[in-house]
């Protein structure tokens, strides 16, 4: 004959009976169902937060231009330049938010300090793997300078729509960039079309 003994027995403890843990587990649960809502709700918070300044005033002329999700970040990096002007283009298979640092740059290089694209079918084509949003694989392109020099670069694809975020960051350290480049993708994957 086999004898079992209750939890908590062998260290001296009172074993609990069925009526004690029937009536603890809908806590636990109702503290579990508590727990998930809150994580929705400040992902949904989190969702619907507006794209950063510089970009509102271009959002409903892209809107028009174009069929894309238009996924923008909810903040920007600090960037070279006093200010951030945006200006934007769409068509039927693709948008480029460009950012300047002067309002009246009319797209001249001296001015450029980034730009947000989508292109419909497009490719990854950047060389560095990483992980966005944790969820959606993308690459990474670090500032590089040869005969021109190009700011750091991320591009992921989501529903057959390849993004681009090229951003001319004022901070220097490559392992920064990276870190404020992630935080860009991040936020506008999570900001969801607008």
């Amino acid at each position: 004959m086999t004898v079992t003994q209750a939890p908590g027995a062998a260290l001296g403890r009172p074993a609990r009976t069925t009526q004690q843990t029937r009536r603890r587990a809908p806590i636990a649960r109702y503290g579990l169902l508590a727990t998930l809502l809150l994580a929705a709700a400040a992902a949904h918070a989190q969702e619907t937060s507006p794209p950063a300044t510089p970009l509102v005033p271009v959002l409903p002329e892209l809107k028009r231009q174009t069929p894309l999700p238009i996924l923008l970040p909810t903040h920007l990096p600090p960037l070279l330049g006093p200010a951030v002007y945006a200006t934007a283009q769409g068509t039927p298979t693709s948008y480029t938010i460009r950012l300047e640092s002067d309002p009246d740059c009319h797209q001249a290089d001296v001015c450029f300090i980034g730009e947000l694209k989508a292109q419909k079918g497009g490719t990854l084509s950047y060389p560095d793997p990483v992980q966005i949003d944790k969820v959606i694989q993308g690459r990474y392109q670090p500032a590089a300078c040869g005969n021109t020099c190009s700011p750091p670069a991320i591009e992921w694809k989501m529903n057959g729509v390849l993004y681009t975020a090229q951003l001319t960051l004022r901070s220097r350290k490559p392992r920064d960039q990276r870190s404020e480049m992630l935080q860009v993708a991040d936020s506008a994957t999570r900001g969801g079309a607008r």
